[in-house]
């Protein structure tokens, strides 16, 4: 076949043409591709356009040619294949961006070395946003996981059976109150009456509040820090964490 028949055959959506179609002007795309890295090779390596990113953008150059091609006019496809190719190159450096500056033009290499180590390179100082994402993620998801673990902790010596198993459908599972009584064969009243009890020993636990110490701190000095705050409270946010900090270990207090 033709490249003519590849094109017409790969519009008509028979994909399976496409590799023979590519092979066929490979040879000549290569060619295009030394020619145009020997005339603009200064900018290309300015820009860090290397020659396989010119292959590269060669094979979507090759899918616009044959996007455009028309057998009706009897041109061979390689006429149509010239301007995409050069459109596609041109993009690469920033030569079509005469308004618009090209980030790549004036870039750092992330391999420049940093001061007089020739061993230290600009990579190595670069932060990942990706990876800090991941790191604070893990850390969330670590911190949560120990939070639950001590509040699992806490409902193994203050709750019975029924208490946790009300809260855990509650807190954990979601469940709505009446669906809860329902599960039970309860009032919802009765059901009402379990999570009170329930958080009110857990409130009254020292250990869980031991632990939980520094969440009350941290979070107190974040919350009401404005103006309109300071004004309902007469107190800044250090001293009402601090003023919390006292009132919970004065009710654990033992008597």
């Amino acid at each position: 076949m033709t490249n003519e028949e590849y094109a017409v055959a790969v519009k008509a959506g028979r994909a399976e043409y496409i590799a023979p179609l590519w092979e066929n002007v490979e040879r000549l795309i290569r060619v295009n591709c030394r020619r145009y890295r020997s005339e603009y090779c200064t900018r290309f390596t300015q820009c860090g356009v290397t020659p396989e990113d010119l292959l590269q953008e060669s094979f979507p150059a090759l899918m616009d040619a044959v996007a455009a091609y028309d057998d009706s006019t009897g041109y061979k496809l390689t006429s149509y294949l010239r301007y995409p190719i050069q459109n596609r190159f041109n993009a690469l450096p920033g030569f079509r961006s005469r308004n618009h500056s090209n980030p790549l033009n004036n870039c750092a290499s992330l391999n420049d070395p940093i001061g007089d180590e020739e061993d230290c390179e600009l990579m190595d100082l670069t932060p990942d946003p990706n990876a800090e994402r991941l790191f604070r993620q893990t850390e969330r998801d670590d911190y949560i996981a120990y939070r639950h673990s001590v509040l699992e902790d806490a409902m193994q010596r203050k709750l019975d059976r029924q208490q946790k198993d009300i809260v855990y459908d509650f807190y954990y599972l979601r469940l709505q109150k009446a669906v809860i009584a329902e599960k039970y064969g309860m009032t919802l009243h009765e059901v009402q009456l379990i999570l009170r009890k329930s958080l009110d020993a857990l409130r009254k636990d020292r250990t869980l509040y031991q632990r939980y110490r520094n969440d009350i701190l941290l979070d107190g000095l974040y919350k009401g820090t404005g103006l309109n705050a300071f004004r309902h409270t007469r107190m800044s946010a250090v001293e009402r964490s601090v003023e919390t900090i006292e009132r919970k270990s004065a009710c654990l207090a033992p008597r």
